[in-house]
């Protein structure tokens, strides 16, 4: 059987120009809906669990709520009732009350919120994946859309790391954030725990982003043709707003987490509070990160590959000047007389990266990163040049290369150097273990 036979055969797959009824559409999306989402089912067996830390919590708020009902009609309650009560430590004004049993409903909301949040998320995953599956049989000239040449060795740009993204949320991460969700506690330690898994998934994602959106416009005619395949048409599906989900998706995490921050302190939940609190510092730190990630994939002319560097521990704009009669930049140094120049520096675990660094014109284009140097951390000593001084100096032991790195302004300095100095010393704790097992 060809493969074109075969994929119509087992998928349904055909292209159409017309919209199907409604009936076909209920019947198209029941099927795409039973074929990957294995995931997506063991997360509603979650959610008809009615003993999870989010129906606790739920249940919790429910009794708040009624709680604080009947401190309305019945303001005869004892001292002792109010002690016990877990929600009402003080007698409450009528005002309080109200503002409070607003607050709990305002807390459940955003639970179901954020439950449906990440739910919706893995079916997007989902999708993106099964239309990547539909993109390789198309490498068949024998398939019902013809991918260009070009396109066969190019194709996966398109979707970066997307199946191990589906995979981590799939096998695991969205059902554990599900059952996690009513308890704070359990939340926080569930995304400290997948703190630094979540920013090398999305980091590499994110740092793929720019090079997938210049095959998507390259080949925009064939993935306009894909979308039109029955499949996917009868769903509405748009590659180009799918593959940018991943990207919005952590940006969603801390809006919704402030939510539950300011909830439970208007609930006077002061726990909650601070644990939501944790959270949405680890959220927004991931989410700063892989957007850092993402203007690393813009840097031009660079000859390795930038997502085997480790992570992103921080990036900034400065002047730099290079220290020495050797010169490493000649072309820069005819553009300015003083031998300085505007630099973005990004700094990774294993290499410190030197661009330079062109504004964006108009606030529709985009800032320009071209690569100059790299220094490895492994080769690399830094050295505060003095107190009066907005300078630090990094030194390339191997190639002899110098730099000063000149900052705005004193704070910036010691942030940039206080980064490099703990990242230097985890390094040689990691390779003085590696040599010395015993000893630790």
């Amino acid at each position: 059987m060809s493969s074109r036979a075969s994929y119509e055969s087992n998928t349904s797959l055909t292209r159409t120009h017309r919209r199907p009824n409604v009936d076909s559409l209920g019947e198209e999306i029941e099927r795409i809906s039973s074929v990957e989402v294995e995931g997506v089912e063991r997360i509603e067996e979650v959610d008809r669990s009615r003993h999870s830390a989010y129906h606790i919590l739920r249940k919790n708020v429910r009794r708040a709520t009624s709680t604080i009902r009947s401190m309305v009609s019945d303001r005869g309650s004892t001292d002792d009732d109010l002690d016990n009560n877990m929600f009402l430590q003080q007698e409450l004004t009528e005002e309080e009350v109200r503002k409070r049993q607003e607050a709990f409903e305002a807390m459940s909301r955003k639970l179901n919120e954020f439950m449906d949040l990440e739910k919706k998320h893995l079916e997007h995953l989902e999708k993106i994946v099964e239309f990547l599956s539909a993109v390789e049989l198309a490498k068949d000239d024998k398939f019902i859309v013809t991918m260009p040449k070009d396109l066969k060795t190019r194709y996966k740009i398109v979707f970066g790391n997307i199946i191990s993204i589906r995979d981590f949320h799939k096998n695991g991460f969205t059902q554990s954030l599900v059952s996690a969700l009513g308890n704070p506690v359990e939340l926080t330690h569930l995304f400290k725990k997948r703190q630094q898994r979540i920013k090398e998934l999305y980091s590499k994602y994110y740092i793929n982003k720019p090079r997938s959106d210049y095959v998507l416009n390259e080949f925009s005619d064939f993935f306009q043709e894909m979308e039109q395949v029955q499949q996917f048409e009868s769903i509405g599906f748009r590659y180009d707003s799918e593959l940018t989900v991943p990207v919005q998706h952590l940006q969603r995490y801390p809006i919704l987490l402030e939510g539950l921050i300011s909830s439970s302190k208007q609930a006077g939940e002061l726990e909650y509070m601070e644990y939501f609190t944790q959270v949405y510092k680890i959220c927004h730190d991931i989410s700063i990160t892989a957007n850092s990630m993402m203007e690393a994939g813009r840097i031009q002319n660079l000859e390795f590959d930038i997502t085997s560097q480790g992570t992103l521990v921080h990036r900034g704009t400065v002047r730099c000047k290079e220290n020495g009669k050797k010169k490493t930049f000649p072309e820069i140094f005819k553009k300015n007389k003083d031998s300085s120049f505007d630099a973005h520096v990004f700094f990774f675990d294993q290499c410190i990266i030197i661009t330079e660094f062109t504004p964006r014109k108009v606030s529709t284009s985009e800032d320009e990163y071209k690569f100059l140097r790299r220094f490895n951390t492994n080769h690399l000593t830094v050295k505060d040049e003095g107190k009066s001084k907005k300078s630090f100096e990094i030194y390339d032991t191997d190639d002899r290369v110098s730099l000063s790195v000149i900052c705005t302004d004193d704070e910036e300095k010691m942030i940039w150097l206080q980064k490099i100095n703990e990242t230097l010393k985890s390094l040689e704790r990691i390779g003085d273990t590696l040599t010395n097992p015993g000893a630790f």
